[in-house]
């Protein structure tokens, strides 16, 4: 006879946590008359921080950028109350010298939550669509082949982004990363694991190996970015999710 299974046992038996059908954020397109690239993107992140209105935080920026072109950039805001208010505006801002008309569209997409997933062991393959910035002790160190801290750590970021209570059910047994590092020139204050104005990132494969709750977690990576710098147009990348156990 086939052997017998062994039956999930702790986090292992968790389902994926409940959460409503809308994340709390909202997506708005952004049309510019100046060209906004990597190198000048902390420019376009200023100029972000005063519309948004209130105090910036700049360990927990209040969107992501996702690039389309050099004048067109997609705007997920973390409070959709913000894209509410922005929808179908036009309004002159300062991006670094230069004044810039800032030309909000009127159509807002609110991102659904990934659908639920039993308890189980799954596979997680994450394809990068652009860099991803990971780092350590104060930014000072990249790390360009993210670990099972690395991706558990970003499965939390997600479920607080998302405000789904989630009661410590993370985790991940194996994380597989065939990435390459990459090095990008973004000028200013930042820097991760270089000079000044540096960025060491990676692009490619990982693949983790984890229970439900980290699995559906991290499907909202497509939503919210992979990694750090997501305000500023790192993260995007391809998530899916395969019941395996």
């Amino acid at each position: 006879p086939p052997p017998a299974v062994e039956p999930l046992a702790g986090r292992w038996a968790l389902p994926s946590p409940d959460a409503p059908r809308l994340l709390p954020c909202a997506a708005l397109d952004l049309a510019l008359t100046t060209e906004v690239d990597l190198g000048s993107v902390r420019l376009l992140h200023g100029a972000l921080s005063a519309v948004q209105d209130r105090g910036h935080d700049r360990q927990r920026p209040g969107w992501r950028l996702v690039p389309a072109s050099p004048q067109r950039w997609r705007v997920l805001w973390l409070d959709a109350s913000i894209a509410e208010r922005l929808r179908a505006t036009v309004e002159e801002r300062r991006i670094g010298e230069r004044a810039d008309l800032m030309v909000w569209g009127a159509a807002i997409v609110r991102p659904r939550a990934p659908a639920p997933l039993a308890a189980g062991v799954y596979r997680v393959t994450i394809d990068s669509r652009g860099p991803l910035s990971f780092a350590r002790n104060e930014h000072t160190e990249a790390v360009t082949s993210p670990g099972a801290g690395t991706m558990e750590a970003a499965a939390l970021r997600h479920l607080a982004l998302a405000g789904v209570e989630h009661n410590r059910g993370v985790e991940v047994r194996e994380v597989e990363s065939r990435t390459t590092p990459v090095t990008l020139h973004m000028g200013g204050h930042l820097y991760r694991g270089a000079g000044r104005g540096e960025v060491i990132a990676c692009e490619g494969r990982i693949t983790v190996t984890c229970n439900a709750v980290a699995a559906w977690a991290l499907r909202l990576a497509e939503v919210y970015g992979l990694g750090g710098l997501t305000a500023f147009g790192l993260g995007s990348v391809a998530v899916k999710a395969e019941r395996i156990g």
